[in-house]
């Protein structure tokens, strides 16, 4: 299993691309988030997760079972109340050999005020700490992050208008002089719809403009940059927990060729369109209108096939990738399967392939302040 990447991003601000819909423009939540606020998949009041790595599995009754004997602690990761992780230590060889270590330390009021990131593995051994500084609303004013000597490593610095929206971002390098900065304009919803981008003399270098269908969903977006050349994301054809977002625009996307809707709930059943590779894509979904299967095609010629299935309240149970892709194979698959949960967070996992292969052997033992989301 790939572990969950922990970037190190300066910013302790989330940028909320959408807003209020009522059409008029209110106060929005103040932009108080660290990068170590609901950063983990995790459904429900989730306190402690125990992660252990598995060496060896069993079959009972044509199941796959994992040894809990030949199981070893790979993370142990705690979150506060309100969903924030505020430890983790990961393992290459638990107890002895700890891979990296995380703590992070909130104001009385939740926010994030310092966190601390120490990895002792591979590529490269590195020690850094953040600190958080915020207005009287709760929006994040800097982001300050320094190595193990104290010497700087980024800074940025925010501003907010009176409906907490981000207007201005600076940030520096690490010899604390200006790298780049941007202003940003919205429309009456809080919806972002203008970023100017700023090189670091303050000389405009682009512009980016977004707009919005009437569920306020992101649809297009367009960087133009000041020597003329431009690029456009049409998001007609992106996904929102796994769902095709709005209509036809009234200029049809350069992507999407159609999709097929039940006639009696409005439901999308399946879509069709091009990807930025030219390949040929179709999509089929469930009465729930999630993607049970995503198929790549070059022409006549089948390139891969990826499949999902769900239990009922959504929790994933299954996901596989078929391809003829693979060197010497006409046909190749591998198949993760996860056991989950009552709040829909996988506790088992473990992947196969068409060759016989069983590997990425995980097991996770959840403890939560509450169960928020039974299942039933």
């Amino acid at each position: 299993m790939k572990k969950t990447p922990l970037l190190l991003v300066v910013s302790c601000c989330i940028l909320f691309l959408s807003g209020c819909k009522e059409g008029s423009r209110k106060v929005e939540r103040p932009q108080n988030r660290s990068i170590w606020a609901r950063w983990f998949e995790h459904k429900g009041a989730v306190k402690n997760c125990i992660q252990y790595k598995c060496t060896n599995y069993y079959v009972r009754n044509g199941q796959i079972d994992l040894s809990e004997s030949d199981c070893k602690i790979s993370t142990i990761s705690e979150f506060s109340e309100d969903t924030i992780l505020i430890k983790e230590v990961s393992y290459d060889n638990y107890p002895d050999q700890v891979h990296s270590n995380i703590e992070v330390k909130l104001n009385p009021d939740g926010r994030v005020s310092e966190d601390f990131f120490q990895s002792t593995g591979e590529p490269m051994p590195s020690t850094s700490r953040g600190t958080f500084s915020y207005d009287e609303r709760g929006n994040c004013l800097s982001a300050i992050r320094v190595d193990e000597n104290g010497s700087l490593k980024s800074k940025d610095e925010y501003e907010y208008d009176q409906f907490n929206c981000e207007i201005k971002h600076i940030s520096y390098t690490k010899d604390n002089q200006i790298s780049f900065s941007s202003k940003s304009e919205y429309n009456d919803n809080n919806q972002l719809i203008k970023k100017y981008i700023y090189d670091k003399n303050g000389d405009l270098e682009g512009e980016r403009t977004y707009e919005y269908d009437s569920e306020g969903e992101l649809i297009f977006e367009k960087y133009e940059k000041v020597d003329g050349k431009t690029t456009e994301e049409n998001f007609k054809e992106a996904y929102s927990n796994n769902k095709v977002l709005g209509e036809f625009l009234s200029k049809p996307s350069k992507y999407l060729s159609s999709i097929k809707r039940n006639p009696e709930s409005g439901k999308i059943q399946s879509c069709y369109y091009k990807n930025s590779s030219g390949q040929d894509v179709s999509e089929i979904f469930d009465n729930q209108e999630r993607v049970i299967e995503r198929k790549f095609m070059n022409g006549n010629q089948w390139i891969k096939t990826q499949n999902w299935r769900y239990r009922e309240d959504g929790a994933l149970l299954e996901e596989s990738e078929s391809s003829s892709q693979y060197v010497g194979r006409s046909f190749f698959k591998k198949s993760t399967f996860y056991k989950v949960d009552n709040n829909g967070n996988w506790i088992e996992m473990y992947s196969t392939d068409s060759e016989g292969g069983v590997y990425n052997l995980y097991k996770r033992s959840i403890e939560y302040y509450e169960s928020k989301f039974p299942y039933r």
